[in-house]
């Protein structure tokens, strides 16, 4: 044997380990970064508690522009355990002289209707406070808002004590109608 092919022979049993070596590392550090994948988009868990969903939304209306146009309120895994929910809602008269409003909840189930409660508020004028089942029905009381000027109302959401509610949904549509000098239409 020459000198040439003892040198080609360690040659290729020097290599033989490195590939393995290589192979080894390679493949440790795919199962690493597997398990941190893995590890990294695990839901995480929950309270084991499964809540109602309840979704307040504006709906469009002639005379107002309304902020936000859609949910001003989403309140997801609600209980009776948590402090009320709260948005805003800012209505603004687009008409050219002042309007009286009244406003409803239209719920999209009955589900929800004795436990989930609602209130509503401008500034310091309290235009509805109750259940669900009684948001249906217009306020009694009216807010004004002037030609061209927005108002703000203060919307609220909470769920009283009681059974029924767990995976519970409700989208409820908050809608407004004019009625003559404050009074019911």
């Amino acid at each position: 044997m020459t000198a040439n092919e003892e040198d080609t022979g360690s040659a290729r049993s020097s290599a033989v380990p490195h590939k393995a070596i290589v192979r080894t590392t390679g493949l440790f550090l795919g199962l690493a970064i597997v398990s941190a994948v893995l590890i990294s988009s695990r839901v995480p868990g929950g309270t084991g508690t499964l809540g109602a969903h309840v979704i307040i939304a504006s709906s469009p209306n002639a005379e107002l522009t309304l902020e936000p146009l859609g949910p001003v309120i989403r309140a997801t895994g609600l209980t009776p355990d948590e402090a009320p929910t709260q948005g805003t809602l800012r209505v603004y008269n687009q008409t050219g002289s002042a309007l009286h409003l009244q406003l409803r909840g239209v719920p999209s189930t009955d589900e929800l209707d004795a436990l989930l409660w609602v209130e509503v508020v401008d500034g310091p004028q309290e235009l509805f406070k109750g259940s669900l089942g009684e948001f249906r029905d217009w306020t009694p009381e009216a807010m004004r808002v002037d030609s061209g000027a927005w108002e703000a109302l203060t919307v609220r959401t909470w769920l009283d004590q009681g059974d029924g509610w767990a995976g519970r949904d409700a989208e409820v549509s908050v809608e407004f109608q004019s009625v003559g000098n404050g009074g019911t239409a």
